[in-house]
């Protein structure tokens, strides 16, 4: 009799993880609500990671085209689906593609394919089909500026001890923005020197 009722718990279990694991399928195969990644920042904003010691940074890792990049979490304000882009009669420009309605609030939208050198015809279709481009909106001292990626991967904790030169033969217009590379999940992650690419960015608005 015990044997039986063993049988029957194990068969009840199995048939548990079978349903959650064809629930976890359904629902990764589906876009993100409409309200999610807002809500998300909001969390993030609220709740960011606790830093290790003072030489470990919280950084927001994510993709453009192959490649992977980070910066500091604490630079970003918002997550959100990709948003149609404005453009600014006589004020186009490779880097800056137009202006962005966030939270009504009008922000400039810049590329950093084309400021990185970035080839936008990449072919991308051996990337997860679950992956979704998205628009990071970052700030600094009051200036805002959004940018499209091809993936959000979110927070990490980033050992600065682990940040390696840049090799010198690569010779990406990436690299002239770059603190150094580190290792995660098996791929080379770009660190992006923010304060260099502000200023980059402040001084082609003119």
């Amino acid at each position: 009799m015990r044997q039986i009722e063993l049988f029957n718990k194990e068969s009840d279990e199995k048939q548990e993880r079978d349903s959650t694991s064809i629930a976890a399928d359904v629902l990764l195969s589906r876009a993100p609500p409409k309200d999610y990644i807002s809500e998300w920042t909001h969390l993030l904003k609220q709740q960011k990671p606790e830093e290790k010691d003072e030489q470990s940074t919280s950084v927001m890792i994510f993709r453009l085209n192959a490649e992977w990049f980070a910066m500091p979490t604490k630079i970003f304000r918002l997550v959100t689906e990709i948003r149609p882009i404005h453009h600014l009669p006589h004020r186009i420009t490779p880097t800056v593609q137009g202006i962005v309605n966030i939270r009504g609030q009008a922000r400039l939208c810049v590329s950093l394919k084309y400021i990185f050198g970035i080839d936008t015809e990449q072919n991308k279709e051996s990337y997860s089909r679950f992956s979704y481009p998205r628009m990071l909106m970052m700030e600094k001292d009051g200036v805002f500026f959004v940018f499209e990626v091809d993936e959000v991967f979110g927070i990490f904790i980033c050992d600065e001890n682990r940040v390696e030169n840049v090799p010198v033969n690569v010779t990406k217009s990436s690299t002239n923005y770059l603190k150094g590379i580190f290792k995660w999940e098996n791929k080379s992650v770009g660190y992006i020197d923010q304060e260099l690419l502000f200023y980059s960015l402040q001084r082609s608005m003119g």
